[in-house]
């Protein structure tokens, strides 16, 4: 394997334009491509490609393939039935490594603002925005427009061309930057791939702007909250008063209505999920975006290392997975096929276990069930106490591990608990003297990366903790760091990587991965060979937590669902909401 940068016989520069309505495979429209050691150019248009098995281009292993995003030049590959490049450098990913954390805002990782740090002139950012506009309308195209796409896509292989030498010297561990193109192959297959969605959201959609209002003016019912369709604070203030429930506020004395803050206080209030789920079903569904495809697939862009922490960011309410949770119930396979959600077990656990060493935190997460061998040793639960005997009280000790490896307040976890603040302090003082090796190494960690500035995984991911934005609690805006997003980034970067090892094993063992979870993966293949594929998919899985966690297996879980079962989601919120959509929806077939 070629782990020198600079030891390549060819390096070729590429972008393509295509157009992909919602859910559907791309329709290429254009290609520039440059081999910058032979001098070769390529500049193709629609009908050209039509007959092409391959690229006109080198793409073996002796050949650097360099793209910038390259799950959507990728994409245009699959939709051409081409073969992959061997090699990738996504100079996104790697700017992301190179300056992650230092920049906030839409476009501050995108071709223009990058070419722009390193002193590279390209295209202006009005005549990219229209021309991008004019390739996302699709055809046809007259034949200006015609000559401005051609234009347009070869301008970005020529600031590809000075780009790529600038930064080069700059990826510090260049045979990581080829795990990170592994896995950008793995995700561009599992968009192509798309997740499979009952045909029925066809009639879901054309009923929804009708039942919609009907769905909130029912659940509503339970809380008086809404005033016809907007969401009221004062009524909502009223409700809280009315229940006895309390509430975070801003510090303009508003209460917090934000989607996390909801999701925290609707697992500490059951009565909440079903409120919670109707506000995201509000603000997303008006009409419903899922990007689904006349194949009935869920595609759309997973953007990997999108995120500090590396871990992916999909494209908003296009992406099944980032909707309320009801819309799982929309996953269903087909006739013939199955499904397995494989989920990590409490991963966050044993990911910090294992970073730290502590020998307390791993024999607990080696008795199976973490939380309840917690609250057994803080003498909450009696010895042989579980998760089907004392609920409540596992819940609260894994809201009690989460929530203080993620650094929230006394405050917080006294609201999470329906506790005082010092029975907060009390949990949290009984964590931090039990897990003692876990906290001294976390304080360490953010300690030193405090004074370097820097923070980073085994896998090479950096997160610069200088030039940052952070609100304080009187709502003053000041240059700072985060503290609670640097406990969090050790735990989170490191389970993003084992999951990125995960997808490359899972593909290149011939498993085909409809959709990354979060912290989980969603498989397909025939119904006859699904219990095989699980199986496979947990050994590879583990394995790959394995050489992740330096040996520490994170152990897989898994769910099988066939046809013509759902996937479905076991939250309460979840499950009323499926219900009613399908009382006022008698149409859809359960």
């Amino acid at each position: 394997m070629i782990t020198d940068l600079f030891s390549f016989d060819e390096y070729v520069t590429c972008d393509f334009e295509y157009h992909a309505p919602p859910g559907e495979i791309p329709v290429v429209i254009n290609m520039a491509a440059h081999e910058n050691v032979s001098g070769r150019r390529f500049l193709l248009w629609g009908d050209e490609f039509h007959g092409m098995e391959q690229p006109p281009f080198r793409i073996d292993e002796r050949t650097l393939f360099i793209c910038f995003a390259a799950t959507a030049e990728l994409s245009a590959f699959h939709a051409l039935r081409w073969p992959e490049p061997y090699h990738i450098l996504d100079l996104y990913a790697e700017e992301r490594v190179i300056n992650n954390g230092k920049f906030k805002g839409k476009g501050q990782f995108g071709l223009l603002e990058t070419c722009r740090r390193y002193g590279v002139n390209g295209i202006a950012a009005d005549e990219k925005t229209a021309n991008q506009s004019l390739a996302v309308r699709g055809g046809p195209f007259s034949s200006g427009e015609k000559r401005i796409l051609q234009r347009y896509v070869r301008s970005d292989v020529e600031a590809l061309d000075k780009l790529y030498p600038i930064m080069m010297p700059l990826i510090k561990h260049p045979r990581i930057a080829m795990f990170r193109s592994g896995y950008t192959k793995a995700v561009a297959r599992t968009e192509h791939a798309g997740t499979p969605v009952d045909p029925q959201i066809s009639v879901l959609k054309k009923l929804w702007p009708e039942r919609l209002p009907q769905l909130v003016e029912q659940i509503d019912l339970a809380y008086g909250v809404y005033d016809d369709m907007r969401f009221s604070q004062e009524l909502f203030e009223d409700y809280l008063d009315h229940e006895n429930i309390p509430w975070e506020e801003t510090p303009s004395g508003l209460l917090k209505t934000d989607r996390q803050t909801f999701s925290d206080m609707s697992r500490v209030y059951p009565q909440l999920q079903a409120l919670h789920e109707l506000r995201k079903c509000v603000s997303e569904t008006r009409d419903i975006k899922l990007a689904v495809g006349s194949d009935f697939r869920n595609r759309c862009g997973l953007i990997p290392f999108g995120t500090e922490t590396g871990r992916n960011a999909p494209s908003g309410n296009k992406f099944l997975f980032n909707c309320s949770k009801w819309f799982r119930f929309l996953v269903k396979p087909e006739k013939g096929w199955a499904l397995s959600n494989l989920d990590f077990r409490a991963q966050e656990i044993q990911v910090g276990a294992a970073l730290s060493g502590d020998p307390e935190l791993i024999r607990m997460y080696e008795t199976g069930d973490p939380y309840s061998q917690m609250a057994i040793a803080a003498g909450k639960m009696p010895a042989g106490g579980s998760k089907k005997t004392h609920p409540h009280i596992r819940a609260l000790f894994k809201e009690l591990s989460l929530g203080v490896i993620y650094g929230m307040s006394n405050r917080t976890l006294a609201l999470n608990i329906k506790g005082s603040v010092p029975e907060a302090d009390a949990l949290m003082r009984f964590h931090k003297t039990k897990f003692e090796v876990f906290w001294t190494w976390l304080n360490r960690q953010v300690a030193n990366g405090l004074v370097d500035e820097v923070i980073w995984t085994k896998f090479g991911w950096y997160r610069h903790l200088r030039d940052q934005e952070v609100q304080t609690p009187f709502g003053l805006k000041v240059k700072g760091v985060n503290m609670r997003s640097i406990q969090n980034f050790f735990m989170q970067a490191h389970a993003a990587h084992i999951l990125q090892v995960s997808m490359i094993k899972l593909w290149d063992a011939g498993i085909q991965v409809c959709a990354p979870v979060h912290d989980s993966v969603l498989i397909y293949c025939p119904e006859d060979e699904i219990e095989d594929q699980v199986k496979l998919a947990t050994d590879l899985m583990e394995e790959s937590s394995r050489i992740v966690l330096d040996g520490k297996k994170v152990d897989v879980e898994n769910t099988i669902v066939r046809y013509p079962d759902r996937l479905g989601d076991e939250s309460e919120g979840a499950v009323q909401m499926w219900n009613k959509i399908l009382e006022l929806c008698p149409e859809i077939k359960p």
